[in-house]
């Protein structure tokens, strides 16, 4: 008999338009639309989380970056009703927003993977998951990873884009699970 394990998806959004939809799929236009986005979360989740035959999962926390209110209250108000908006699409689905910060290149995110890491490791102390599965490639969670791993017996699994993930951030989850283009394709055809 499997024994069932509760997990918590941490989702770092900047890497998920990025890495995933600009890059291996070429469609921003998902990033630009909260239907289509959470229809997208949806169906990667069918296809990646919740293929584990022995995880359930929980939560769905996604984290993502928003122009503060003092900087541009325009566009913060246009940001705020997307994230809202993408929040109401989907059960068990939270959104916790960093901040934007201008740079000569555009924009840049700023105390994201601060909230990943803060949210793993309390909610592993807490035991409100047995698997935290993240949805992200950066180094700068790899402190967080190996304190959840150690401190609390929790595992790690990492889902990846190819070319998108640092090595440092593979050696210390306990699985990863790259992104393959087949079930990006397959998903692009399910949203118009």
């Amino acid at each position: 008999m499997i024994q069932v394990r509760r997990g918590y998806v941490f989702i770092d959004g900047g890497y998920l338009r990025n890495a995933i939809l600009r890059d291996l799929m070429n469609r921003q236009d998902i990033s630009n639309d909260p239907i289509r986005l959470s229809s997208f979360i949806k169906l990667f989740g069918d296809k990646y989380w919740n293929s584990f035959s022995d995880i359930i999962p929980s939560r769905i926390l996604y984290y993502d970056a928003i122009i503060p209110s003092d900087k541009d209250p325009n566009k913060h108000s246009e940001m705020f009703r997307f994230f809202k908006e993408l929040r109401s699409q989907l059960d068990h689905f939270d959104v916790k927003l960093g901040d934007l910060i201008p740079t000569k290149e555009g924009y840049r995110q700023k105390g994201v993977d601060v909230l990943i890491s803060v949210d793993m490791t309390i909610k592993a102390f807490l035991n409100h998951y047995d698997v935290a599965i993240l949805v992200a490639g950066d180094r700068d969670l790899v402190p967080a990873i190996n304190a959840v791993r150690e401190y609390t017996g929790k595992m790690v699994y990492c889902i990846y884009a190819y070319s998108h993930i640092t090595e440092e951030l593979l050696r210390v989850v306990d699985t990863y699970i790259p992104v393959t283009k087949e079930d990006l394709d397959e998903i692009s055809t399910k949203i118009k």
